[in-house]
């Protein structure tokens, strides 16, 4: 791809946001959805009609999230070279990283993966940035503030060009900014252009189109930023990026060639019954509610439309007999329909519209196969999600060494002329994780979600507490790995037994009697030789 002019930029703009029309129409949908705010396009509804919402939306993307976010990914280091096979170097690449997305969060105070999962989950797309903030780099320190960048991006505001070696030949990242925002960060004047061809400066609060463009030119990364009439930056090689920065989360993808389609959130399957399920639940309970209490009839004209059911139509009778007789009470030709058994019957309807109900945390599931069949379906629902979710931030970790090690290594030198380093916390040397550009080469990082349905986490409950009280955990690993979430089981076991020890007086006893009897028998061997021997 070539850049060189901003029309060039423009025109990949327009481009880009024809391209993403349909998908932007379909993620206002599943926002909609999500939100309860998807009656605001709807027609003026019939005088006396209800309208009811059903949170369906906003429980299956909560409950969804939270299954995928509910622990930190895991991060496993695995040596690309023989030279790099040591547990205690991959422990120390993975506490980097681990701090490296603490850092990210404190910074934004937010979790920046969570909230790009979540968009994932609600929109099917989600968008995570991987690179090196020159701002906070220092100059000469031999420990320099950690410089990497790992931040949730809005996903709608980034458009990607799919081709090349990669996934992605080109990624343009495009918002509003007011003209005095941009030329304070960069410093420069904006001009726009007028109608008749010339060139005006920016009003201070005129909104512009910030195009932040990223692309491959054959396979050296190239950036540039344009707003208006005005280069921010020029097209400039990225020397030390080795892909591009930016990394999409998809969600339920198709074999479609259709763009839109390619970016389905868990929602996409549940927009039809949601509708259906409020239209119906509308009409039921107008019908519910005209059996409410009957209308008084009149032979006036009374104004009915403002009046809802269970009101009290006033009317005054006066002494005259026979306008009495004129005043009638409606009676129902059949029973009143019964409340308990409409709703009843919604709610078994809102259950088998999507999720079944144990996904919902149900208190008391059902047992035996029907679980294990709910289990696995909604497993499959989420699968994809979960897959394609640590696929994604398994790259973004690994475009974030890649920073960390083409960034440090291009100035390993510091002030003392000792190799430099980075460092996670700024605590000091004692207290830091650091590690030099040599450390960081040779490594691939891979994300695992430990995504556990309700019933899952109420199993381990269930077994870890049975293990507990079997006493289990003092001699299985498996059930203190699998089951109770140690991830050191010997150190856990000589927790475990020091506590025990410290709270029994009848095993410190014995662990007297035997210091006392492995004392005497070494004396007796140094006093008397061959005692011990038959």
């Amino acid at each position: 791809m070539k850049i060189r002019t901003i029309s060039d930029v423009d025109s990949l703009f327009t481009r880009l946001s024809g391209m993403y029309a349909k998908c932007r129409s379909d993620w206002a949908i599943d926002e909609a959805l999500y939100y309860m705010d998807h009656y605001r396009d709807w027609p003026e509804a019939v005088p006396g009609e209800e309208r009811i919402q059903v949170n369906k939306g906003v429980n299956t993307v909560d409950i969804s999230h939270s299954i995928l976010t509910l622990h930190p990914p895991k991060l496993t280091a695995q040596p690309i070279t023989p030279s790099r096979r040591s547990d205690t170097a991959a422990d120390r690449v993975e506490k980097f990283i681990a701090g490296a997305i603490y850092v990210n969060n404190i910074r934004k105070q937010q979790n920046q993966i969570a909230k790009a999962v979540f968009d994932q989950v609600l929109y099917g797309r989600g968008a995570l940035f991987s690179g090196w903030d020159p701002e906070l780099e220092g100059d000469d320190e031999e420990y320099s503030e950690l410089p990497l960048l790992l931040k949730y991006v809005n996903h709608r505001n980034l458009y990607c060009l799919a081709g090349g070696h990669r996934r992605d030949i080109a990624q343009m990242y495009c918002c509003y900014r007011t003209a005095e925002d941009m030329s304070a960060e960069w410093g420069k004047t904006i001009m726009v252009g007028t109608d008749g061809g010339n060139r005006r400066k920016a009003e201070d609060d005129e909104e512009l189109v910030y195009k932040d463009l990223w692309y491959y030119k054959g396979r050296e990364v190239w950036h540039c930023v344009a707003a208006g009439e005005t280069w921010l930056k020029k097209p400039t090689y990225m020397k030390y990026y080795q892909s591009l920065p930016y990394t999409e989360i998809i969600g339920r993808g198709t074999t479609s060639e259709d763009l839109h389609t390619q970016f389905l959130g868990v929602l996409f399957p549940l927009r039809e019954a949601i509708s259906m399920l409020e239209r119906w639940l509308n009409l039921g309970t107008s019908v519910v509610m005209k059996f409410a209490d009957p209308p008084i009839l009149h032979s006036d004209k009374i104004q009915l439309d403002s009046l809802k059911p269970g009101a009290t139509i006033p009317v005054s009778l006066g002494l005259n007999q026979s306008l009495r007789d004129m005043i009638h009470q409606v009676e129902p030709s059949q029973a009143a329909p019964d409340i308990y058994r409409f709703i009843r019957m919604a709610e078994s309807m809102v259950t088998e519209g999507g999720f079944s109900r144990f996904a919902y945390g149900q208190v008391n599931p059902e047992s035996g196969p029907v679980v294990q069949g709910m289990n696995a379906n909604d497993r499959i629902r989420l699968n994809e999600f979960q897959t394609n979710a640590e696929l994604a931030i398994s790259v973004a970790i690994q475009k974030l060494l890649q920073c960390a090690y083409a960034f440090s290594r291009s100035d390993s030198k510091g002030a003392n002329g000792k190799a430099r380093k980075l460092q996670v916390f700024s605590e000091g040397e004692r207290s830091a994780i650091a590690l030099s550009p040599d450390d960081l080469r040779g490594w691939l990082v891979t994300a695992t979600l430990s995504a556990k349905m309700p019933t899952d986490e109420a199993r381990d409950v269930a077994i870890a507490a049975n293990a507990k009280q079997a006493g289990l955990e003092l001699s299985t690993y498996t059930v203190q790995q699998r089951w109770l979430g140690v991830d050191q089981p010997a150190d856990e076991e000589r927790r475990i037994m020091r506590e025990e020890f410290m709270r029994d007086p009848a095993l410190r006893q014995a662990a007297l009697q035997t210091a006392l009897q492995e004392k005497s028998q070494a004396l007796l061997e140094k006093v008397l030789p061959g005692m011990d021997q038959p």
